[in-house]
């Protein structure tokens, strides 16, 4: 459970791409809380994009090193 000045955020493939498997792609779920919790607000904002065409996916330097070898292959 997150704190109160803290966000989740669902890392999708690109994140991990570009991120060497540093951040790890999770699937998208969405849980109902206890029932003792439903008085209690919640916020979703879902926010989905896709990369223009021309985008360079090739991992960011600083995510590749000798404990985290190169996961994937420029494109």
């Amino acid at each position: 459970m997150p704190e109160a000045d803290e966000i989740v955020i669902n890392v999708g493939d690109m994140l991990q791409r570009l991120t060497n498997n540093y951040l790890k792609s999770t699937t998208h779920r969405v849980v109902n809380p206890p029932r003792e919790e439903w008085h209690n607000p919640r916020l979703s904002i879902p926010f989905f994009l896709h990369p223009r065409s021309t985008m360079d996916l090739t991992c960011l330097a600083d995510c590749v090193t000798s404990e985290n070898p190169l996961h994937y292959e420029p494109p």
